[in-house]
């Protein structure tokens, strides 16, 4: 009995032994994912416990420090209804880089049949051929009159998270997450409505047209990565982000880019690993590369990627990193001088920072937007997002401190001129001249109510060194007492006259429509 004894003494100081070496060699055997990080339990999938390497042992968050304001604000125009139906939410746009009275808009709507934003949701785009003044909208192919399809043949209940892109040769392209088998009867209706997202098969898919008039057909809506059968899923897909390569020295001009947050290892709603993934088409979106993992392998919790060109061709990719203690996050960046074949080493472009906590009644998030000057020999890379500071946030901004995003990064800095109220959603994008534009949502007119918010820009044209005051975008403080109002606003801007046009939704889904405003710099 002794020796039984004295044996399981042994084996649990052994035990911790192993425990302590593992701690103390940087691994930790179970780290729980934030809450925040996971989002909403009926609609995300959920991550399993993660062993968590050193690195992700994170200090104390480093804020921002206070911008510098001077110059005249934007002017801005008259808002624009670019849409027809309702409600409709997470918006984007791009201008054809070669002809400046071009535009593209995309958002998700949810008029075509009932249901929020789990079990509905259709792409819908609308052009502009007159620089924005009057607008045509339709929807990606759907069945029926009511759910999108895809070249597979295969009918979806969800299509969500736009992202829109435009080569030199007027291709234009429109990602999108497909979720979801579509019903084929109302019993089996109710039976797709009670399964969640993370059980069912979904993709990533990118449709392809050609300007200046786009019609597509279900044929054009190809798979970058799908799993379409109705039983045995073990990927899951998150918050995708496509661009174009529309540089005019670039040698991989035509080439699409597209990054997405992928789950494996799902079995019922927990998935026991995730990481970014990349893919590109050499052939105008025809056929689409194996999946490469862009973020680092030590990065087990990962997500909000973006990906961007610059003018010679050059691909970035920056995503969120999710720390081990209590909402501590971190953005890095991945970069590709041969046209997406091969990526860099990911490289820290911010301090650890508090991601937004906020009360309101939609969703929240610190994503990076990541945007690179195209400016030749100042090929700066900006990286604009919102984090909490206390018991307020921010909008903040870091740029490389060399060309290319060499160099690290500076100290970043506030860019909104008010403390009162909340912000998230931060947009950006540079034009010609080198000007940095950012856009974002505010609810500084409703301080003590974050439901009503309204949307702020601003601008830099000295690399950051200092901002505009904010201009007020939205001409009256709009309703967002709901779940969802998107995640995200578009923007873009005339690269030889600087003028910006911004995106956003007014109401998410009360009512919400798609909303373009021109910012002229003054």
């Amino acid at each position: 009995m002794r020796r039984d004894l004295l044996g399981r003494v042994l084996l649990s100081v052994l035990v911790l032994f192993v425990l302590a070496g593992l701690n103390l060699w940087g691994w930790r055997p179970f780290v729980t994912p934030d809450a925040v990080e996971n989002g909403d339990v009926d609609e995300e999938v959920q991550l399993a416990p993660q062993r968590i390497s050193a690195q992700a042992k994170a200090s104390v968050s480093t804020a921002a420090v206070p911008g510098k304001f001077g110059g005249n604000p934007y002017l801005i125009g008259a808002p624009i209804v670019t849409t027809s139906t309702i409600p409709e939410l997470e918006t984007n746009i791009a201008i054809n880089p070669m002809n400046s009275s071009n535009f593209v808009g995309i958002i998700t709507d949810y008029s075509l049949r009932p249901g929020g934003d789990l079990t509905n949701g259709v792409s819908k785009y609308t052009i502009s051929n007159d620089g924005g003044n009057t607008w045509s909208d339709q929807f990606v192919p759907v069945k029926n009159n009511a759910y999108p399809q895809t070249s597979d043949g295969v009918s979806w209940l969800v299509d969500r998270d736009p992202g829109i892109g435009i080569d030199r040769q007027g291709n234009i392209y429109f990602s999108g997450l497909y979720l979801k088998l579509a019903p084929t009867n109302a019993v089996q209706e109710a039976v797709s409505n009670s399964i969640s997202r993370s059980t069912s098969p979904g993709g990533v898919y990118v449709c392809a047209g050609t300007l200046p008039n786009v019609t597509l057909t279900s044929a054009q809506c190809r798979p970058v990565f799908t799993y379409t059968k109705a039983t045995g899923n073990t990927t899951s897909v998150d918050r995708d982000w496509m661009a174009v390569d529309a540089g005019s020295t670039s040698s991989f001009e035509g080439n699409v880019y597209i990054v997405w947050t992928h789950y494996t290892g799902c079995h019922g709603n927990t998935c026991q690993a995730k990481f970014i993934a990349f893919s590109r088409s050499t052939d105008h979106g025809v056929t689409w590369s194996p999946i490469l993992q862009v973020s680092a392998a030590s990065h087990t919790i990962v997500d909000w990627p973006m990906v961007t060109v610059g003018d010679d061709g050059t691909v970035y990719v920056a995503y969120q990193f999710y720390m081990q203690n209590q909402n501590q996050r971190q953005h890095f960046l991945a970069v590709s001088t041969d046209g997406g074949a091969t990526f860099s080493t990911p490289v820290a472009m911010t301090p650890v920072f508090t991601n937004v906590t906020f009360n309101c009644p939609y969703r929240k998030n610190s994503a990076p937007n990541v945007v690179v000057s195209p400016v030749a020999g100042a090929e700066y890379v900006y990286d604009v997002w919102a984090e909490q500071a206390g018991s307020g946030s921010n909008i903040v901004m870091a740029r490389s401190r060399q060309t290319k995003g060499n160099g690290g990064f500076t100290t970043p800095v506030t860019i909104n001129d008010s403390n009162a109220g909340q912000r998230e959603y931060a947009a950006a994008a540079v034009d010609g001249n080198g000007t940095l534009h950012t856009l974002f949502l505010d609810t500084r007119n409703s301080p003590s109510d974050t439901s009503l918010y309204d949307v702020y820009a601003t601008y830099s044209k000295n690399l950051g060194a200092n901002f505009t005051p904010n201009a007020r975008v939205s001409p009256t403080t709009i309703n967002g007492n709901t779940t969802t109002i998107g995640d995200f606003f578009g923007l873009t801007v005339e690269p030889t006259t600087g003028v910006a046009h911004a995106t956003y939704s007014n109401g998410g889904l009360i009512n919400g429509q798609l909303i373009t405003t021109t910012m002229t710099p003054q």
